[in-house]
């Protein structure tokens, strides 16, 4: 826990949670869309993945094991393939505080600049600001 891995599932997976942190709102949907993906696909499996083992536990009991010690691996490994690749998407896409979404590439062309918007704070947040620093940003001469 107070070693840093890039091979191990915790520090991925916090990766992920600690930046939705930031912008909760807009990234915790695009982390449960995967999750549901993903957990839809593993329950569709199981049923067949049990009746494999069954099979295999019927004649050969340490086959049986190895198929399920496979399969579970293969699992993981893709989970954590896939948790690394949504934090490196979420990290380009929400980093800096805005919001990029890619822009199709005429042809032609190798890369093209993304959309980028700047949404800011909630109102909850600029409300919190104001309340906490009273005057120290206001500019002088406006009306609000």
């Amino acid at each position: 826990m107070m070693e840093y891995s890039e091979t191990s599932g915790f520090w991925i997976f916090n990766q992920v949670q600690n930046f939705a942190y930031t912008k909760y709102n807009q990234i915790h949907p695009e982390i449960a869309k995967i999750q549901e993906q993903m957990e839809k696909e593993f329950i569709a499996f199981t049923p067949a993945i049990d009746a494999g083992a069954q099979s295999l536990l019927e004649t050969d009991k340490e086959m049986a094991i190895q198929y399920l010690t496979d399969y579970s691996n293969s699992v993981a490994e893709r989970t954590f393939k896939t948790w690394k690749g949504l934090y490196n998407y979420l990290f380009v896409k929400y980093m800096d505080g805005n919001v990029k979404t890619a822009a199709e590439v005429p042809e032609g062309y190798k890369y093209i600049a993304p959309k980028v918007e700047q949404p800011g704070y909630s109102p909850e947040k600029y409300k919190l600001i104001i309340e906490k620093t009273g005057d120290q940003f206001k500019v002088k001469g406006a009306t609000h």
